[in-house]
């Protein structure tokens, strides 16, 4: 082969490695303000939120939100749990803001603070913002299977596993750390026409094709009986007292789902069980 051929060939190879930097390089600056702008987004969101940390007075017996429980006497201790949190929402902004707005999901401890959505299938919000806006961050929503108004036996909430940890990005610290979860057990829904806070007592991981995201409408108590055997078994954070109590017909679950990682049909799943909950009024 002559020099001359073999500079050429060099030139052709420094071009095409020149042109390789040059994309993946826009490639990153491109993912880079795409998650810029998808946190400014929810920034902005966040205030139309205001959360309150606040130790409630207990009392006797905590009113059920259409738990189905008919008299006092039903209503178990931990229904006289208070919520430790008061809030602020401007619940009509949001509702304006995306007509799809079910409620707010916030847990503290991973910095989790989200407006979510359901919608008639699971797809749109994989990939678009609560404002509707194109973004690889999606947005936090409901199976659409569920109930909306949180009264179902297992309500679920999907996001993103973001690296920079936003979204549900930070789900997975909890198998890593349980200290975590010693520290503060509960998180929060709040809807418009109720609040609930759930205490964490079930974490693992999962594959997306698992019993995790078997849900029906409705649930006969054999049935629920049988999803908690199955969180039993695949638990690798379990809260003894819960599954060592038993499922009843009152009972209700509110389970967080993210994927594990990119392209892996594994998930980081976290179930919480309803504990308190409170009517919102005007």
């Amino acid at each position: 082969m002559s020099e001359e051929k073999k500079t050429r060939i060099l030139k052709i190879v420094r071009i095409i490695f020149i042109l390789g930097v040059v994309v993946c390089g826009v490639a990153v600056v491109m993912i880079l303000l795409d998650r810029k702008k998808a946190a400014d987004e929810y920034e902005e969101l966040g205030t139309y939120l205001s959360v309150t940390e606040e130790t409630k007075e207990p009392a006797e017996v905590q009113d059920v939100v259409d738990s189905g429980a008919s008299d006092e006497s039903e209503v178990s201790a931990e229904d006289s749990i208070k919520i430790e949190v008061s809030i602020d929402m401007d619940y009509e902004s949001l509702k304006e803001i995306n007509s799809d707005f079910t409620g707010w999901i916030y847990y503290k401890p991973l910095d989790i603070s989200y407006p979510f959505v359901i919608d008639k299938g699971n797809a749109y919000y994989e990939h678009h913002s609560f404002e509707n806006t194109s973004t690889s961050s999606g947005a936090i929503f409901m199976d659409y299977v569920c109930k909306r108004d949180m009264t179902g036996f297992n309500t679920i909430l999907y996001g993103h596993n973001m690296r920079n940890g936003t979204m549900f990005g930070s789900l997975d610290k909890l198998l890593k750390d349980e200290e975590i979860i010693k520290g503060d057990p509960y998180f929060y829904v709040f809807t418009e026409k109720a609040n609930y806070m759930y205490k964490i007592v079930s974490v693992y991981y999962a594959k997306k094709t698992s019993e995790t995201y078997d849900l029906k409408l409705n649930w006969t108590l054999d049935e629920k009986k049988e999803y908690v055997k199955y969180m039993d078994s695949v638990s690798e954070y379990r809260d003894e007292e819960f599954f060592s109590k038993g499922i009843t017909d009152e009972d209700r679950i509110c389970t967080l789902s993210t994927c594990h990682g990119i392209n892996s049909d594994s998930r980081t799943v976290v179930h919480g069980i309803l504990v308190a909950s409170e009517s919102v009024t005007d």
